[in-house]
């Protein structure tokens, strides 16, 4: 009898791995792309289990579309074993990335990818607004405007704004 197919618990992964990087000007590319898949105006629903980067043997939120369409992980594999998550697939997007500044690196041992500050502000930022509800198209453009200005990540990242209390993200920031 073969053994079900199970993917690598977090401590089992080997570190200080090299890990692939992916630049902020790709991550935009491939954010595109999602938005170009499911819609200006997609809200992801949050599903029983909360916010998954797979589900049903497919990416599931924002970031999980870029991790598939960067090639970090294997939608292939997802669809064979619908049923199979790893421990990351819950795990808050800034436990998974390596962040690069210059001569700096802040890995964390279950990293899967590399990026700069910005790429790391713009995933972060993108998370924290698809999880609250906004959609993906509003979501994107502020992530892209916290990416370039780190006083706007920061102030998200600290008061959290909500669709109900900020509709328009762009007051937000005034």
């Amino acid at each position: 009898m073969t053994e079900p197919f199970q993917y690598p618990l977090l401590e089992d992964l080997p570190k200080n791995k090299e890990l692939p990087f992916i630049s902020y000007n790709d991550l935009i590319l491939y954010m595109e792309k999602a938005i170009e898949a499911k819609g200006e105006d997609y809200v992801y629903p949050n599903l029983d289990s909360g916010c998954v980067y797979v589900a049903q043997g497919a990416p599931s939120c924002a970031v999980g579309f870029i991790l598939d369409f960067a090639g970090i992980v294997d939608s292939t594999v997802w669809k064979a074993n619908p049923d199979v998550y790893p421990t990351w697939n819950s795990a808050g997007i800034s436990a998974l990335i390596e962040v690069v500044d210059g001569e700096n690196v802040d890995c964390p041992a279950q990293a899967l990818l590399a990026t700069d500050i910005q790429g790391s502000a713009f995933l972060q930022t993108l998370q924290i607004l698809q999880d609250v509800k906004y959609p993906w198209k509003q979501a994107f453009d502020a992530a892209k405007a916290c990416a370039e200005d780190h006083d706007k990540f920061e102030r998200l990242a600290a008061e959290g704004p909500r669709p109900e209390d900020y509709p328009d993200l762009e007051a937000f920031f005034a």
